[in-house]
């Protein structure tokens, strides 16, 4: 195969249905093997890839609602010990992290893309295990999964904020005032992390 044709987009959307075809597989190896074949093709070719094929790899589906792309592979419970998460999670969050967090050539175009998923989608990532499983030496990725976190918080509040504002009740005025304050204070709390990781 030759290096050109690896890198274009065609190639990298068949790359991307092969992966998720395989993560159905039932078999855990089988499902481990498609994550390390897939980070390997990333890592050596750096293909050029359009967004929505990249939303498809996250989200499972085109048109923006949760299916079974990685967000859904990266926080499965487990149905054999309670408070755990399934075997795949853990190479399928070490699969994301590592797509976040790669330095390409150009604009890293899987940071931009799962930045602006929508907040159900980041609902399917057990953030609080994943955060507390990572090395306490990777400063930026501890940064980028706090970056998330914040993002999914301020989500919340524009939706609750939104139902407040909406509500015949004359007491929920001041409330909605400070749902207000609460969201101005995540998103400068988002613009000082985007900036600490960008620069």
């Amino acid at each position: 195969m030759g290096d050109g044709l690896a890198r274009t987009p065609r190639y990298a959307e068949g790359q991307v249905k092969v992966l998720l075809g395989d993560l159905r597989n039932s078999s855990h190896n089988v499902k481990a093997k498609a994550i390390k074949h897939f980070q390997a093709y990333i890592e050596k070719y750096q293909p050029d890839i359009y967004d929505d094929d990249v939303d498809f790899l996250f989200m499972g589906t085109y048109d923006g609602t949760c299916g079974l792309g990685l967000l859904h592979w990266s926080g499965l419970a487990s149905g054999n010990h309670s408070g755990q998460l399934k075997r795949i999670c853990g190479p399928a969050i070490g699969l994301i992290t590592f797509l976040l967090t790669t330095q390409f050539e150009g604009d890293n175009i899987f940071y931009e893309r799962f930045i602006l998923l929508p907040v159900q989608g980041l609902k399917l990532i057990n953030f609080v295990k994943h955060i507390l499983s990572l090395d306490n030496n990777n400063l930026d990725s501890k940064l980028l999964w706090i970056l998330f976190i914040k993002k999914y918080q301020l989500e919340l509040l524009k939706e609750e904020y939104a139902k407040l504002i909406h509500s015949k009740d004359a007491g929920m005025f001041d409330k909605a005032q400070s749902y207000l304050k609460e969201i101005a204070k995540a998103e400068f709390e988002i613009k000082e992390i985007n900036e600490t990781l960008t620069s």
